[in-house]
């Protein structure tokens, strides 16, 4: 996808059969975005199958769900190897849990600030008093730890409406929509 050297300004897009004359949301938008993303080191795929054949590939229940359990786990894990199992699975239910009846601005300071700041957990401590300890969620020191996911074409489904995201950017494992 690119000519010489992979600086933004050097990119040349493929050509290929345009769909609707080249006028499409897919061919304008969705693919280059996904390539400049792709360039910039980030895993991509498409999720359009993701629930085929029933379960879903990546973890999720159902198109409610706006995490994607799996990759959620692994990064807590490889983020926090010190913590122990408790603790993750107490940061996991901390980050996943149902924020449906809280104000949307409420609710999306609460996870910002999670992300930043990490999920404050208890664990017991090696003369088993209770301590608090913090679960990374992502590494602001050493971004390379980092895992950096981009999935397009993920189904989400609000009460009674069913969209389609253009694109689904993950850093680690926490989601940022931009949808259509």
């Amino acid at each position: 996808m690119t000519a010489g050297s992979d600086k933004p300004e050097n990119i040349i897009y493929e050509q290929r059969t345009p769909l609707y004359g080249g006028f499409s949301e897919t061919d304008l938008v969705e693919q280059p975005a996904i390539g400049l993303f792709a360039l910039l080191g980030w895993e991509t795929t498409n999720l359009m199958g993701e629930f085929t054949g029933g379960a879903s590939s990546q973890g999720r229940a159902s198109k409610r769900d706006a995490i994607l359990p799996n990759r959620l786990r692994l990064a807590l894990k490889r983020l926090n190897s010190s913590l122990p199992q408790e603790a993750l699975d107490d940061a996991y239910s901390e980050l996943t849990r149902e924020r449906g009846a809280v104000d949307p601005i409420r609710a999306n300071a609460e996870l910002h600030d999670l992300l930043r700041e990490g999920v404050k957990v208890d664990v017991r401590g090696h003369d088993g008093a209770r301590i608090k300890e913090t679960v990374r969620i992502v590494d602001w020191q050493k971004p390379e730890q980092n895992n950096f996911f981009l999935a397009s074409q993920v189904w989400l489904q609000a009460s009674f409406t069913l969209s389609a995201p253009i694109l689904l950017a993950l850093s680690t494992a926490c989601l940022c929509c931009s949808s259509s």
